[in-house]
């Protein structure tokens, strides 16, 4: 398997299915959506809108990262055309998820921004600078504050922003946002956890994992203190992990979803495997923690996280039409288990997940309209839950310098795995962590 030839070929497809018009391109695709208080799910086949994880600004950002390796132009202005799309149609975003980095205009601006350095577009920073002061001119109340949709997304881009830009007034508005996202914790005796008010999600329970729960927090707030050395950010870092590991459920390596728990219910619920919920976000967010704080609590989490991934992969079958996004698919699984192997030089976990991304790539090879997605029905075009996100995977596989988007301008990025501290004795992970 040649990784490079995957992502290129997938790139390509997305290149022959744009419909443009005049300076700009977007894609249709399968919209899956929740109908409210049922559970059940409504279809449509649409124009995907300008965000990076369901529009054209994450199908931007793979066909610009791939054309840069590949020295393809047909790749390289498609890509200039997705991100005048998502520029162009910014205003679209809704006021309460703004800030966000996956579904607000701070994530399609960060595109801007880096299409403009692969690219060599002066033009695209002008714009990711003008739609940046919008942002810091916007009414600072009303707005979510999970990984997906708010502030916890936002905070460790709007930090990689300030510095790229020269712009202390992003590194501000982090800071404001992190202060927003410790006042709306609800604080208990066994950590800090985020309501509805905060997520979106009325359940029993407040929600574990990185996408909308205390991972995702707690991620977002390291990243801060690494950033100001704010120690307040520290605690509340802590808090959010204390929280999750409350929930810990030793016999699955894994936490429990609680989406699945009705206001009023009791019941167990289930354990996810998937990057947005379950083990694989999870211990990306105390990936991230380690190469801040190094601490044998948060390795104990990424070693129990790792072997219910690997425990997932070995299951998958590669002839399977199982989903193969990176948001709730296999690419969110294999991205976690290589950058735990990588930290903790466990060759199995690589050797699995290189082996199911061959197997994958051999059964879908000339055929990349049927690669799965993250939707349950059709096809979709998009950076988290279709086929950008597979090329995407690929080309990080080709080429480990290529940014993380399930670790969005981590300060792990820039450090050596020499962070991750070595085993002192083997524990589960406990209500400290």
């Amino acid at each position: 398997m040649d990784p490079l030839s995957v992502a290129s070929e997938i790139a390509d497809h997305l290149c022959r299915e744009c419909h443009t018009h005049r300076d700009q391109c977007t894609w249709l695709g399968t919209i899956q959506q929740g109908a409210p208080g049922t559970g059940a799910l409504r279809f449509s086949y649409e124009t995907v809108g300008p965000t990076l994880y369901a529009g054209t600004a994450g199908i931007a950002l793979f066909l610009a990262e791939v054309s840069v390796r590949t020295r393809d132009r047909r790749q390289a202005r498609i890509a200039g055309a997705a991100i005048r799309h998502a520029m162009s149609h910014a205003d679209e975003v809704p006021h309460d998820t703004r800030y966000g980095f996956y579904s607000g205009k701070i994530g399609i601006a960060h595109t801007a921004a880096r299409l403009a350095c692969l690219l060599g577009r002066a033009d695209l920073l002008s714009e990711a600078r003008r739609l940046l002061n919008q942002v810091k001119r916007s009414r600072r109340s009303g707005a979510m504050l999970d990984v997906i949709a708010g502030a916890a997304g936002a905070i460790a881009p709007l930090l990689q922003l300030a510095r790229v830009l020269d712009d202390q007034e992003l590194g501000r508005l982090a800071h404001h946002l992190g202060l927003a996202i410790m006042r709306r914790a609800q604080k208990r005796s066994y950590g800090w956890s985020w309501g509805s008010d905060a997520t979106g999600f009325a359940t029993g329970k407040n929600l574990t994992g990185f996408a909308h729960g205390a991972a995702g927090f707690g991620w977002s707030l390291f990243e801060l203190y690494h950033q100001t050395r704010d120690r307040r950010f520290l605690g509340a870092a802590r808090n959010a992990f204390r929280y999750e590991n409350h929930w810990f459920r030793k016999d699955e390596d894994n936490w429990p979803d609680f989406r699945d728990l009705g206001v009023q219910s009791s019941t167990q619920v289930p354990c996810r495997m998937a990057w947005c919920h379950g083990a694989p976000g999870i211990g990306l967010s105390r990936l991230a923690a380690l190469s801040i704080r190094p601490s044998q609590r948060y390795r104990t989490d990424v070693e129990a996280s790792l072997r219910s991934t690997i425990r997932a992969i070995e299951m998958t079958d590669p002839k399977s039409e199982n989903d193969s996004s990176p948001c709730h698919g296999s690419a969110g699984l294999a991205e976690f288990a290589i950058m735990a192997s990588e930290g903790f030089s466990d060759h199995r976990a690589l050797d699995l997940t290189l082996e199911l991304a061959a197997s994958r790539a051999e059964r879908y090879a000339g055929a990349t309209a049927k690669w799965p997605c993250g939707v349950v029905r059709g096809t979709n075009p998009s950076l988290m839950l279709g086929h950008a996100g597979i090329g995407y995977f690929y080309l990080r596989l080709y080429d480990r310098l290529v940014p993380s988007i399930l670790l969005p301008a981590s300060a792990m990025s820039r450090v050596t795995a020499a962070a991750v501290p070595a085993p002192s004795e083997t524990r589960q992970p406990t209500s400290e962590g």
